[in-house]
């Protein structure tokens, strides 16, 4: 997927970002590279780490476990890196497609170093040193980290607001996305699409596995699901109903595959956000 987006605004957010919370916040396209723009430098702690090729190696594989995790969950994950310090990814999600990731951490939170020497114990370092820098960072309590990753989440939704990242769209895919948002209540296939926007099957395939990172099928479920959760929220229709109303005949499966990309069931979605949770 090829995104467009100003390097100079990126560099302003990510300055800004660092500047208010003095936490390090990077912006990777969806295959987990990292965005064109200057980029701060890591704290002293994780320099020393990086040092060796093993320290390097092992926290790139901690950055790509994390995104991994938070592209098959498609939300926001935290998790302690190889050093011991905190790690937090959260999708850009532009038109139920994951275009970015923003990932910040090295982040440190309560744990003392004893406990730090353990994650670390396999590294050739001055431990000495390595402690030193350790205790020169800022330390971040749960709360403040939970107040954080919620700015952060923010963040992305006024990335694509101010449009500071989007994919290139050719009319191609605009018209094809248009035809399936204008027929979702009815049986799309790959040939109605195709025939609709004067592509090949095959090209079509292509354009939505480079673009979207998904299959046409899965774009059209993600597009019916996220329809379907409107409804549930601002609608009384029965959860049979929607499920019509948005193209889906078998209701079983329906529901499964809302459980899948929402973590719950339609009624208990209803129930947590729907009409009735706020009477």
């Amino acid at each position: 997927m090829v995104l467009n987006y100003n390097p100079k605004d990126l560099e302003t957010l990510v300055y800004d970002f660092y500047n208010a919370t003095g936490i390090n916040l990077n912006i990777l396209d969806a295959n987990f590279n990292m965005l064109k723009y200057e980029i701060f430098n890591h704290n002293s702690y994780c320099g020393l780490v990086q040092q060796s090729s093993k320290g390097d190696v092992a926290c790139n594989k901690s950055d790509q476990l994390l995104l991994k995790k938070c592209k098959e969950s498609r939300s926001m994950q935290i998790h302690v890196c190889h050093a011991g310090l905190i790690d937090i990814a959260i999708p850009i999600i532009y038109d139920s497609s994951i275009i970015g990731y923003i990932i910040l951490g090295q982040i440190k939170g309560d744990m003392g170093f004893e406990k730090i020497k353990e994650y670390v114990k396999d590294l050739p370092v001055d431990y000495t040193k390595l402690e030193e820098y350790y205790n020169i960072l800022p330390v971040f309590d749960e709360d403040k980290i939970k107040s954080i990753s919620a700015i952060a989440v923010m963040l992305t939704k006024y990335i694509l607001f101010e449009n500071l990242l989007k994919p290139t769209q050719t009319q191609s895919i605009t018209s094809a996305i248009n035809y399936i948002n204008e027929n979702l209540n009815k049986d799309i296939t790959v040939s109605d699409i195709a025939r609709e926007v004067h592509l090949s099957k095959s090209y079509l395939y292509k354009v939505f596995h480079n673009n979207f990172n998904c299959t046409i099928s899965e774009y059209v479920n993600r597009k019916r699901i996220e329809q379907a959760s409107a409804l549930l929220i601002e609608t009384n229709l029965s959860v049979e109903e929607i499920a019509n109303k948005v193209g889906f005949v078998n209701i079983a499966y329906f529901s499964r595959l809302f459980k899948k990309t929402k973590g719950s069931s339609p009624l208990k979605f209803r129930k947590n956000y729907g009409l009735q949770s706020h009477i």
